[in-house]
């Protein structure tokens, strides 16, 4: 416990050294796509999706060192609003499956219909948005070996 402690106090200390600081978002010379990524994400991850032609794709890239790609075709990506209906229907079907094991018939059709009225009134929401592909060459504008991929 003590070189918990330790570590925890160090980490704490030093967490604003120039050493300390992954901007790569590879800090342990990953193998796969998820490395590839910088620290922190874009809310898009990648502005074009890459295609791995092999298990370790990245390990792969670095070891051709052509990580590099500039990306010249940027296009409006489509994402998803934040929403809390998945903890909401997480919670409704925990409901559902306490109420399935001990036979509390009244409690089990409350959680169906509680899960019905939650996907119900999701779909009715504004559930979507679109990143214009001049945004996204914005956020991208600045490359690095970690954004810029050879696909």
């Amino acid at each position: 416990m003590l070189f918990q402690v330790a570590q925890v106090v160090v980490s704490v200390v030093k967490r604003n050294s120039p050493e300390y600081k992954d901007v790569t978002g590879d800090p342990w010379n990953g193998r796969t796509l998820e490395w590839a990524m910088s620290s922190p994400p874009p809310i898009y991850n990648f502005a074009v999706l890459p295609v791995a032609h092999d298990l370790d794709a990245f390990a792969h890239m670095k070891e051709r060192r052509r990580t590099r790609h500039a990306i010249e075709d940027y296009r409006d990506i489509h994402m998803p609003r934040n929403t809390s209906a998945g903890l909401i229907i997480g919670l409704f079907s925990f409901t559902i499956g306490f109420a399935l094991v001990w036979h509390i018939w009244w409690l089990a059709i409350t959680g169906l219909l509680g899960v019905v009225v939650t996907l119900i009134m999701r779909s009715y929401d504004d559930i979507d948005y679109t990143i214009s592909a001049e945004a996204v060459a914005g956020m991208d504008g600045t490359p690095t070996p970690a954004r810029e991929l050879d696909f």
